[in-house]
């Protein structure tokens, strides 16, 4: 086995996050059985092509795990957010999927997420003292079938 000797930060080369994505994933395979596991990525774009909103996100394990959604300011409460979340539920059902998950720290996007079908089941919340003051993350699920 080769020795590992030195760490270093590889923010900066190029494909490190797919690279490293790919390895686990390998690994994993030969472990338990995955369904599909893939990305989605989707895109809204705005007035000159300028990105309106996106969501990016993946399968693995019977799970859709939605990474990141955003609707630039200007397009908020046009359905562009729950449109682009239906459609990542809709692939993600076609791939297997039987629920979905995500995390959030804005209570606002708490709030649209719970519109969507999606339920509270867990939180991390700073103590007393801990920066930032009063920060709570929210771990969300929803049923996909």
């Amino acid at each position: 086995m080769a020795r590992l000797t030195e760490i270093r930060d590889a923010s900066k080369r190029p494909g490190f996050p797919e690279a490293l994505e790919n390895a686990l994933l390998a690994d994993l395979r030969g472990s338990a059985r995955q369904g599909i596991n893939s990305r989605i990525s989707l895109c809204v774009d705005a007035a000159q092509g300028q990105l309106g909103a996106g969501l990016e996100a993946t399968t693995s394990y019977g799970w859709l795990h939605v990474n990141m959604l955003w609707v630039a300011a200007g397009c908020r409460r046009a359905g562009q957010g729950r449109a682009l979340l239906e459609h990542a539920h809709a692939l993600a059902r076609d791939r297997g999927c039987h629920a979905s998950w995500l995390d959030t720290s804005s209570a606002a996007a708490r709030v649209f997420y719970e519109r969507c079908g999606y339920d509270v089941f867990a939180s991390l919340k700073n103590d007393p003292g801990q920066e930032p003051a009063e920060h709570t993350r929210w771990f969300l699920r929803c049923s996909l079938v």
